[in-house]
């Protein structure tokens, strides 16, 4: 695997790249929306509307852009911008959020105005509600329903999954951190409190998974003796536990990135700020699990100091990369090492563009994007096409 071409950007690019047909669209930090020639790199067209404080508040252009019939969506400063995917030129502009598309439906939400449904092409409004404290991210979308994580905020919100029918907008269910239903919880044990991570839901093999705390409290509901993270899988339907793995408590496992599930088998980035295991003979503080969904057995860990998004799964292969911007291919029955590259730049989360980040409703993008033969990675330097 080796470099077919490097594209910058003005500033650091955290939301995914969107590929576009043999376009791939790139909006980084500092407000500029870019389209490369995905096989050649050659930029076609730009777009700026600049954040000078970008550095102060980090919150431009962290989310990912959405793409429908030659169409991009994407967030701009003064609103959500509905541009010509081709010459870049500005169609129509909406209020602020992020958007997802849903079939014939724009699915554009906020942090604090709810959710509002829009009708494709004509963009006509189709359902509203005021669902509050979503991730800025797309939530997860299988067999008719969408599943949008909430974000985590001191006196606001505590995390949680909120499910709904994009088509209608009715609500299927929610939970909430302090939820009691998982299988692994004991009869007659002190109160465990739950709180599901900030970090994008996935839905596969069946279930919608995210990462979750599990604070172990004693009699009079203080901290007990252990906290573990915990992987779970909920009912699509109903949203109760159907899967869970726990890890070591020993360990002082925490903070999780979202997770990738294929062909039996669930992916996930654990960090660790206790002593390893003995087996794993490093004090590295980040470990990629594999673990069978069936059995509930961890298949293979792999050590990956600086994990900086979630792995991607393709074609038998794992790709995740560091926050130092190596790029790691492993075989995903094995875990073993398949190549590794360069991206020749550091990979951040946009949380490391602010300060002091007070909650958490922003995520990274994917790092890797999959394409005809193609990866692309974002990086703090622009986008780097691996072939």
């Amino acid at each position: 695997m080796r470099k077919a071409w490097t594209a910058p950007t003005a500033a650091p690019v955290v939301a995914s790249p969107l590929l576009a047909d043999d376009a791939l669209i790139v909006a980084d930090a500092g407000g500029n929306v870019h389209s490369f020639d995905a096989r050649t790199g050659a930029e076609r067209w730009r777009r700026s509307d600049p954040v000078e404080d970008w550095r102060e508040h980090g919150a431009a252009f962290s989310l990912t852009p959405a793409t429908w019939n030659g169409w991009v969506f994407v967030e701009a400063v003064s609103g959500l911008h509905v541009r010509d995917a081709r010459s870049g030129d500005l169609i129509r502009e909406l209020d602020h959020g992020c958007p997802t598309v849903v079939g014939d439906l724009l699915l554009v939400h906020t942090l604090s105005a709810g959710v509002r449904a829009f009708r494709l092409p004509e963009l006509t409004p189709v359902w509203s509600r005021g669902w509050n404290g979503w991730m800025r991210v797309s939530p997860a979308v299988a067999e008719g329903k969408a599943y949008a994580t909430l974000g985590f905020e001191e006196q606001r919100t505590h995390g949680g999954i909120l499910a709904f029918d994009p088509v209608t907008g009715d609500e299927v269910f929610r939970r909430y951190d302090e939820d009691e239903s998982c299988p692994l919880r004991q009869a007659g044990e002190a109160e465990d409190r739950l709180t599901f991570s900030p970090v994008h839901a996935v839905a596969g093999e069946g279930l919608v998974w995210l990462p979750r705390d599990r604070d172990h409290l004693d009699e009079g509901h203080d901290p007990g003796p252990w906290n573990a993270l915990e992987i779970v899988g909920l009912d699509p339907r109903t949203g109760e536990d159907r899967w869970c793995h726990r890890l070591d408590p020993a360990l002082e496992s925490y903070e999780a990135h979202a997770v990738a599930v294929a062909d039996g088998t669930v992916y996930f980035g654990a960090a660790l700020c206790g002593e390893p295991a003995a087996s794993m003979e490093t004090d590295a503080d980040l470990v990629l699990h594999a673990v069978d969904i069936p059995s509930g057995a961890t298949r293979w860990t792999r050590l990956l100091p600086g994990l900086a998004a979630a792995p991607e799964v393709s074609g038998g292969t794992v790709y995740a990369v560091t926050d130092l911007g190596e790029v790691h291919a492993l075989d995903a029955a094995t875990g073993n090492a398949v190549w590794t590259a360069e991206a020749g730049a550091a990979i951040s989360h946009p949380h490391a563009f602010v300060e002091e980040p007070s909650n958490s409703y922003d995520e990274g993008g994917a790092a890797v994007v999959m394409g005809d033969r193609m990866l692309y990675v974002r990086t703090d330097a622009g986008v780097v096409a691996l072939r």
